[in-house]
């Protein structure tokens, strides 16, 4: 599995990405998120394996602490956002990945925001499991 950063020639799919997807609302597409316009400095990334996404994580760095990302500082709930592929142990290794990730760019904390499971077209709480399993406060 491999973890990218977002780019702009990713906007329709993943727009299309989060149509599918069990954990997603319009707060996580692309088209919400480029309300904020260059307000934050973006590190959304994909988590994905020869080319297939797996899933996506609208993220971006913190305004007020720039070693901290955020599952994304410009809406109320971010998270891992997947189409019922990340579970169990690809979810932690989706989780590993992103943290890898994020020390790459420069970051030493996340702060992860999931969202709500009530919003969750099937249950899907794999990424809160991976965190706990993986010590996360």
């Amino acid at each position: 599995m491999q973890i990218r950063r977002y780019t702009d020639a990713d906007f329709q799919q993943w727009d299309k990405f989060c149509a599918l997807a069990y954990p997603s609302t319009f707060l996580q597409t692309r088209l919400f998120l480029s309300y904020h316009g260059n307000r934050f400095d973006d590190f959304s990334c994909i988590a994905e394996n020869r080319g297939k996404w797996l899933g996506i994580m609208p993220a971006a760095r913190s305004l007020e602490n720039s070693d901290v990302l955020i599952s994304h500082p410009g809406v109320t709930y971010g998270g891992i956002i997947h189409q019922g592929v990340l579970v169990g142990q690809l979810m932690l290794e989706a989780i590993q990945a992103i943290g890898c990730f994020a020390s790459k760019q420069g970051f030493h904390y996340l702060h992860y925001k999931p969202v709500p499971f009530f919003y969750h077209r099937a249950p899907s709480q794999d990424d809160l499991y991976a965190l706990f399993r993986l010590g996360a406060k």
